[in-house]
């Protein structure tokens, strides 16, 4: 019985704090918050593989040179989406075969596919 009375007591207390301090408790939680999210600029997801080995490593080394060499493969992709959610329009077209040609301006670029210079290729007999 003692045991409970004085866990009642507390939990009393406590409460009275609680309702007491609520207002400093309360913005004293929120910059505990703020503080804490503060750390959240710092997160980053890393595609590159590179991380996952270090700089002396053979097979990374030869990747790498296969790369200058030849051709690295990073692609860039772009989205349309039309207002009115009809995309086969004049304007929305339009829109897609000027953005394809200002891709071919962007630095390094190899290869711009689009439905406005999709190319379609059939061959037949041709083993």
């Amino acid at each position: 019985m003692l045991n409970q009375a004085t866990q009642t007591d507390r939990m009393q207390s406590l409460s009275l704090f609680l309702v007491r301090w609520r207002w400093i408790l309360m913005i004293l939680s929120l910059l505990l918050v703020g503080a804490m999210a503060s750390g959240g600029r710092f997160i980053a997801f890393a595609t590159d593989y590179e991380v996952w080995f270090s700089e002396d490593n053979p097979q990374l080394q030869d990747f790498l040179g296969l790369q200058n060499t030849y051709d690295k493969s990073d692609n860039v992709l772009f989205l349309i989406t039309p207002k009115k959610g009809d995309v086969f329009t004049q304007s929305t077209l339009d829109s897609v075969e000027w953005l394809t040609k200002q891709s071919w301006q962007m630095p390094y670029t190899s290869r711009v596919d689009s439905v406005t210079n999709f190319q379609h290729t059939e061959a037949e007999e041709d083993d």
